[in-house]
């Protein structure tokens, strides 16, 4: 007679259906890994960490109860597991997230949170914000909010590196500088308060500092601190906090003229928790400053709101008061930043809304045309700018799978779809810069070239992860989100043609840079750089 009873110290027969459960975890992993099923790095590898942990119980489960040996054996190796992860977990903490999803652990007793204290302006600076030089980008991104600068760079960083002008403390915070006239302006978290800071370019040094709002915010997916680059027009700054404290400040001093809460304005009453819950990532948009036919000059800003209460797209103040002049659009804002274009013979303000792209009116806000865009603030947020390419087209892009599209534009406010590759520039936290008949990204973190009449990739190479990019003249800066700056060629022939890399900044950098003249500025949540470039000839 066959005994089949189990081998002793078994609970379950180790049956190939045992085997096949404790494989599938690692069968969908390798299947979502090499399908783009979710159209982002972040997303495959968010799955492929719930499989990871999936496989470990169910492995867990079968080496106690049905790999067979001793208790004692089983038990051993299983405490050897469970010593190696505490020892892990003693020496290195949990610090924060990439752009990929990705854990970033660090020493246990590496000071990465150390506040930031103002510091006194340097003695006999005078900030003059007044005078306008070639060299200026006064706000998002640049001139035009587009992260492209008409100057010839030495294309050999080898032989003529960047020179180091200075390296400083910042505190954290996603913005980036915006500069006039030799003086970069941005936005800090520094010990509880969001604080606009003014410093000069050559040397760094201190000018001013104006706490803002007393908003402390911190999140694992989205960074600490504020994310809306300040804006200089006329001598004024304008700048908005996290949660929408809107100011005015004096160029020359940092001292506020006028100051208002876009909640009150939209009659929102919010606690620390709904608006979390709202607008999880905080307020992204950088204020738009601009005029109207009549003249008028507006500040313009995203609104938001609440599915109850309804929505505001846009908002537009008096630059002079901070009085509401209009408001337009009801849909819910985005994490991207409004800017004035001429679209089909009329100038326009460009915006792209948690789920479309849509343009609005100067004088009254009205929605002059619109298409959809898919997204969700909690979840896919838009984060890329609008570009008007030519008399009647608008650019398109974003993350999360949805990849690129031209869209053209009709007198009557018709919208056709020219193309839409779902593949093709997925800039997640990024955007574009074109030169030529091409446009460049970081396409879920790889930089990309494709033709901008067909939306055709001329090549796609160079992981920088989630960083940031800009064009200078025929060459591209793209800053790493490690912090490294490398100089590419801006040409659809060569695949990432790299002329030099510098290790600019330490740590995680979603930060765009800004070019003022030859001096490039760079920060990310922790420190700042300004490095002088070789320019041609």
């Amino acid at each position: 007679m066959t005994d089949s009873s189990p081998a002793p110290g078994r609970w379950i027969p180790a049956r190939w259906w045992a085997r096949l459960l404790l494989a599938l975890p690692l069968i969908l992993m390798l299947y979502v890994r090499l399908v783009d099923v979710t159209g982002d790095l972040g997303m495959t590898n968010a799955f492929t960490m719930m499989l990871s942990s999936l496989f470990a119980i169910l492995w867990t489960l079968w080496f106690l109860f049905a790999s067979g040996g001793t208790w004692r054996r089983r038990f051993g190796v299983l405490g050897g597991f469970i010593a190696a992860a505490a020892l892990f977990l003693a020496i290195f903490r949990f610090d924060r997230l990439s752009g990929a999803m990705v854990p970033i652990f660090v020493p246990r007793f590496a000071d990465t949170s150390a506040p930031v204290e103002l510091e006194d302006a340097a003695d006999g600076v005078v900030v003059d914000l007044m005078t306008e030089t070639p060299n200026d980008s006064p706000e998002f991104l640049g001139p035009g909010r587009v992260p492209e600068v008409e100057i010839s760079l030495a294309g050999d960083w080898e032989s003529r590196p960047p020179e180091l002008l200075w390296r400083r403390p910042v505190g954290a915070g996603w913005a980036g500088f915006s500069v006039r006239n030799g003086f970069a302006l941005t936005v800090e978290l520094r010990d509880g308060q969001e604080v606009a800071t003014c410093y000069e370019v050559e040397s760094g040094e201190p000018c001013w500092a104006t706490p803002l709002a007393s908003v402390d915010f911190r999140s694992l997916v989205a960074g600490d601190g504020p994310r809306t680059t300040p804006t200089i027009d006329g001598g004024q700054v304008f700048v908005q906090s996290t949660f929408g404290t809107l100011a005015a400040l004096d160029g020359a001093t940092g001292a506020i003229q006028w100051s208002v809460d876009i909640e009150k304005i939209l009659g929102l009453e919010l606690d620390a928790e709904s608006r979390t819950a709202v607008l999880p990532y905080g307020r992204s948009g950088s204020p738009l400053v601009t005029t109207d036919a009549a003249g008028r000059a507006l500040v313009v800003v995203p609104g938001g709101g609440t599915a109850d209460q309804g929505y505001v797209s846009l908002l537009a103040l008096d630059r002079n008061t901070g009085e509401e002049i209009w408001r337009g659009g009801d849909y819910q804002i985005s994490c991207a930043s409004p800017a004035v274009g001429t679209v089909a013979g009329r100038r326009q303000i460009l915006s792209v809304d948690t789920d479309r792209v849509a343009g609005y009116s100067l004088d009254s806000g009205e929605v002059l045309w619109s298409h959809p865009w898919p997204g969700r603030v909690e979840a896919n947020a838009n984060v890329s700018q609008p570009r008007v390419v030519g008399e009647n087209q608008v650019f398109v892009s974003k993350g999360y799978g949805v990849g690129a599209a031209l869209l053209e534009i009709g007198a009557d406010g018709t919208v056709t779809e020219i193309w839409h590759k779902a593949r093709s520039l997925r800039t997640k936290f990024t955007n574009v810069a074109i030169h030529g008949d091409h446009v460049y990204g970081l396409s879920d973190g790889i930089l990309e070239s494709v033709e901008l009449a067909t939306g055709e990739r001329a090549w796609k190479r160079g992981r920088y992860y989630q960083g940031q990019l800009m064009r200078a003249g025929g060459h591209l800066i793209v800053v790493s989100e490690s912090g490294e700056v490398s100089l590419v060629e801006a040409t659809p022939e060569r695949r990432n043609e790299v002329l030099g890399t510098i290790e600019a900044v330490s740590g995680k950098t979603w930060n765009p840079p800004a070019l003022y003249g030859d001096i490039l500025l760079v920060r990310n949540g922790s420190e700042a750089t300004a490095w002088r470039l070789a320019t041609a000839g």
